[in-house]
C-alpha cells in the first residue's frame, strides 16, 4: 500500500477539486483521495503495485493541474 501527499498550485474554486478527486480516483489502484484546499495538497492512498505514483501525478497533469516535489 502507498501513502503520499502531493503539495499542488492552489485550487481556484470548489469544482477544480472535484475534478481531481474525481480525475485521480477513478485510476484503478488508488483507494483514497483527500484534498486538502487550505494548503493545496492532494493526500493519495493507493496500491503501489497497481499503479506508480508517478502515473498518478501525470493523470493530475493531465487534467491541467500541476503538482511539486
Amino acid at each position: 500500500m502507498g501513502f503520499a501527499t502531493l503539495k499542488m498550485e492552489d485550487f481556484a474554486c470548489p469544482s477544480c477539486i472535484k475534478k481531481v478527486k474525481k480525475g485521480v480516483k477513478n485510476q484503478y489502484g488508488v483507494e483514497e483521495v483527500t484534498i486538502l484546499f487550505d494548503y493545496s495538497k492532494v493526500q493519495l492512498k493507493f496500491d503501489d503495485k497497481v499503479i506508480a505514483l508517478k502515473d498518478i501525478q501525470t493523470r493530475i497533469n493531465q487534467l491541467k493541474f500541476r503538482t511539486f516535489d
